[in-house]
């Protein structure tokens, strides 16, 4: 029987040091996803600028009428990107933030500009784009 506590004991303790771990894998893992998806909203800017001189406010709609996406919401939906003209047309900031009840307290916002300045804030925010 005391054998039995003892493996427990040690499994709890394993657990307790897994499961934080587990959880920052998984907070990094989505929060790759989200700056790749605001890198390819960026993406996209660039080559609407190209065409037509200006960049858009439009996540969707091809053409003229918007970057070509299905909507502002990555694909893992636990981001979206939201789109500011500046400069007349001629400048953007993109700003990523979490959304469907995901949160990313150490990461909050993430933004990137048409100089590709990027920045973000949340408690970790010095950290979120190298990590």
């Amino acid at each position: 029987m005391i054998e039995l506590l003892i493996v427990v004991a040690i499994l709890a303790l394993l657990l307790s040091i897994a499961i934080p771990s587990y959880q920052g894998y998984i907070l990094r893992a989505n929060r790759a996803e989200g700056k790749n998806f605001l890198l390819r909203v960026q993406a996209a800017q660039e080559r609407f600028y190209t065409n037509n001189s200006v960049y858009s406010a439009s996540m969707t709609g091809t053409g003229t009428a918007g970057l070509g996406f299905s909507s502002s919401t990555a694909p893992n939906n636990k981001f979206t990107v939201g789109i500011a003209l500046t400069n007349a047309n001629r400048g953007y900031v993109l700003t990523l933030t979490p959304s469907n009840g995901h949160q990313d307290p150490d990461c909050t916002t993430l933004t990137v500009d048409n100089l590709g300045n990027k920045s973000a804030t949340g408690t970790q925010a010095e950290r979120c784009w190298t990590r």
